[in-house]
């Protein structure tokens, strides 16, 4: 009989330890150790179809996280938002997710991806969460060191779309091209800033001087490098090295920080015999 009893002792001891374990860890986890860790972070660039940056977010507490926005911050420097979301986003308890922005063509004043990566490496590149109790923080590697500045002082970067016949472009692309061949198939391509071609029809040597071309420059350009052929061919060269962005680089944080600009060119169709056709929108080979 003292046996039991000495056994039901040690047994509700032994229990209330547990509980009191299980207590301990609920209250270090809910309120102690950090609530999100940034696991992730990656950057995709095209020249059609758009760029895009994608983060990670782990949710390290035993609660639910209400997010309204994401945002990833380069030091003291600039702040770029990955999500904004119109209903109310959640994590659930000791889960992980990746976001990843809609596609854009170019990040305000010009930052490079480099610069990201670069911030990556110096362990200065954090996360910041806006949820419904406050914003989270957390750094992409261990940072010891202190920011200099308030996380809402830092200047948010617009990310801007640049569209072009439907289509997301890259603000590296100066002209765009559109070819009416005799067969009656059409191909379209593009003169980047590098004076390279992207994805021509036929080889076409680089560019030579950018800086100072024109449409009818181009123009003549291409039609010495096309291929022999029976018949007419139609060719449009449209100049997108005048489109620029006129919104100011920086804006509040309370502003939209997807701004969209669409340039679209309704080609004209060229028919294989010889008509005549006006010559400032299209020009006969």
């Amino acid at each position: 009989m003292i046996t039991f009893e000495l056994f039901k002792d040690w047994f509700g001891i032994i229990g209330n330890g547990c509980l009191l374990a299980i207590s301990i860890y609920v209250f270090w986890r809910t309120f102690i150790s950090k609530k999100i860790i940034f696991s992730g972070f990656s950057t995709h660039t095209a020249i059609i179809g758009g760029n895009s940056i994608s983060v990670t977010v782990e949710n390290k507490t035993l609660s639910p996280i209400v997010m309204t926005s994401i945002c990833i911050l380069a030091g003291d420097s600039f702040k770029i938002e990955i999500k904004n979301f119109d209903i109310p986003e959640i994590l659930k308890p000791l889960s992980a997710k990746r976001y990843t922005t809609d596609p854009f063509s170019e990040i305000s004043e010009a930052i490079d991806f480099s610069d990201l990566h670069k911030y990556s490496k110096e362990k200065r590149l954090r996360i910041e969460i806006h949820t419904s109790s406050g914003y989270l923080f957390d750094t992409f590697n261990p940072y010891h060191g202190q920011y200099g500045r308030k996380a809402e002082k830092i200047p948010l970067h617009t990310r801007y779309t640049k569209i072009y016949n439907g289509v997301i472009i890259s603000p590296k692309i100066k002209y765009a091209i559109h070819l009416e061949l005799p067969d009656r198939s059409e191909a379209n391509f593009y003169l980047l800033s590098s004076g390279n071609f992207y994805k021509p029809p036929f080889p076409i040597s680089n560019y030579p001087d950018i800086e100072n071309s024109t449409t009818q420059t181009v123009t003549d350009f291409i039609k010495k490098d096309i291929p022999s052929h029976n018949g007419t061919v139609g060719i449009r060269v449209n100049d997108l090295k005048k489109s620029i962005f006129t919104q100011k680089a920086s804006i509040s944080g309370k502003s939209s920080t997807h701004l969209k600009q669409n340039f679209t060119c309704k080609f004209v169709k060229i028919p294989i015999e010889k008509t005549p056709i006006d010559k400032n929108d299209v020009n006969t080979i």
